[in-house]
């Protein structure tokens, strides 16, 4: 796999070992479509909310190569891939507020905050797209000391070249400390080498 993309089938067998697919769909896609994505999307588990799962979203052009678009870490997968679909369809609309004593007080613009805009950008650019979940315990075998969805979701997106990832700000939750800049940096750097 190059940063042009999954361009055949020994590209797509890098990846196969590691991931499960949740769903795929088209932009092009009709109402009882986008139900039946939702649906696969809320049946999908993977141990939601005990566990941090790890995802990652490829798209593709027709006739062209799949790339990957973002990876990303969570306690509940189902729910945060759901809000990207979302935020993928959502037209920005403007809203107005009334109050007590005015009609129309104020108004504020939905869908053009930075998740909005970067998740619209890529529907926008892209007719297919896959959601997948990725085994991290399997793909991190060169992890270290670091917890196996951190270095995962790093080592995925450092090997796919993902378009929209950036390695999160140190932060702890649920007891567990996000290291994903450091882990970014030592594979940047070649103190940890990595592979398929």
């Amino acid at each position: 796999m190059d940063d042009n993309g999954i361009k055949n089938i020994e590209d797509w067998c890098k990846i196969k070992p590691y991931v499960k697919e949740i769903c795929s769909f088209n932009k092009n896609m009709d109402k009882k479509a986008i139900n039946q994505v939702y649906k696969e999307i809320k049946e999908y588990n993977s141990n939601v909310k005990t566990e941090k799962g790890l995802w990652a979203i490829f798209g593709g052009r027709k006739g062209e190569k799949y790339k990957c678009l973002q990876v990303g870490s969570s306690y509940n997968i189902n729910k945060e891939l759901k809000d990207i679909l979302d935020l993928m369809r959502l037209k920005p609309k403007k809203i107005s507020v009334d109050t007590t004593f005015t009609e129309k007080a104020f108004s504020y613009e939905i869908g053009r905050d930075k998740n909005s805009e970067k998740y619209r950008a890529i529907y926008k650019k892209h007719d297919n797209f896959i959601f997948l979940c990725i085994n991290a315990d399997t793909f991190s075998k060169e992890r270290g000391e670091y917890d196996s969805v951190n270095f995962s979701e790093v080592k995925f997106a450092f090997l796919t070249k993902a378009l929209l990832w950036n390695p999160a700000p140190s932060t702890s939750s649920r007891g567990k400390k996000n290291k994903e800049k450091e882990i970014y940096n030592k594979i940047k750097n070649k103190e940890i080498t990595i592979d398929w």
